[in-house]
C-alpha cells in the first residue's frame, strides 16, 4: 500500500507525501544526513519495516525539497561527485508529526509467500520442501541481521532506553522485527518437520 497524507504548505499549493517519503523525513528529523546516508539506513536497520530502492529515494528527496519540507546544502564529495546534505525544515517537520499523529489506515493483508504456501499443493511435497527451507534460510539471514543491530545499540551506550530519544523507538521496531522473524522460523519448521525428506537417488550399479 502507498498511502498518502496531503497537506497544504506554507505557500499555499497542495502535497503529496508518500509513505517511503515520511520514512525519509523520519531519519531527516534525527538528523541532517545525504542521500546515501539515507538509503544506507533504510536498508539496515529501517529494512525491517520498511525498504526502498536508491533511485526510489531519489526522487522523494526531490519531492520533499520542491514541498519545502527539506533544504540541502552542496559539500564536497570524496569522488568527482558533490554531496548533497539533506536537513528538514520546520515545514517538515510538522508534516512528519501530523502525519504520525494522524489515523492509522487499515492495512490490507497482501503476502506473496501466504498465496504461494496456500497453493502448495500443486506441487510434489519435495519441491514444496525445498521452497519453504529457501524461505526459512532468508529468513534466518535477516535474524541474523538483526541480532547484530541489536548487538550495536547495546554497544552504542544507553540511547535506546530512553522513551524520549529516536533510538527507543528504533530498536522497538528492531525487537518486532527480530520477533518476526524468530516466529516465521518457528512455523517453517512445524511445516518442515512433517513433509518428507527427499531421498537420495540411487547409485548406479557397480560394473563387474
Amino acid at each position: 500500500m502507498s498511502f498518502t497524507y496531503v497537506r497544504t504548505n506554507i505557500v499555499g499549493s497542495v502535497a503529496i507525501v508518500r509513505t517511503v517519503g515520511y520514512a525519509v523525513l523520519g531519519l531527516l528529523a534525527e538528523r541532517p544526513r545525504t542521500g546515501y546516508e539515507i538509503a544506507k539506513v533504510m536498508k539496515v536497520p529501517i529494512g525491517y519495516l520498511w525498504s526502498a530502492s536508491h533511485g526510489r529515494i531519489y526522487t522523494e528527496l526531490q519531492s520533499l525539497h520542491a514541498d519545502a519540507f527539506v533544504t540541502h546544502q552542496v559539500v564536497d564529495g570524496p569522488g568527482p561527485r558533490d554531496n548533497r546534505i539533506y536537513t528538514i525544515t520546520a515545514a517538515g517537520r510538522r508534516a512528519l508529526s501530523d502525519w504520525v499523529d494522524s489515523p492509522l489506515a487499515p492495512q490490507p493483508a497482501k503476502s506473496e509467500l501466504m498465496l504461494r504456501v496456500r497453493t502448495l499443493w500443486m506441487v510434489s511435497p519435495q519441491r514444496a520442501r525445498q521452497f519453504l527451507a529457501e524461505v526459512r534460510l532468508d529468513c534466518e539471514h535477516r535474524l541474523t541481521t538483526y541480532r547484530d543491530v541489536d548487538t550495536q545499540f547495546a554497544a552504542e551506550g544507553d540511547d535506546h532506553l530512553e522513551q524520549t530519544t529516536s533510538a527507543y523507538w528504533s530498536y522497538a521496531t528492531l525487537q518486532a522485527g527480530i520477533s518476526y522473524e524468530q516466529h516465521m522460523i518457528g512455523w517453517l519448521n512445524s511445516i518442515l518437520a512433517q513433509l518428507p525428506v527427499a531421498r537420495p537417488a540411487p547409485s548406479p550399479p557397480t560394473p563387474v
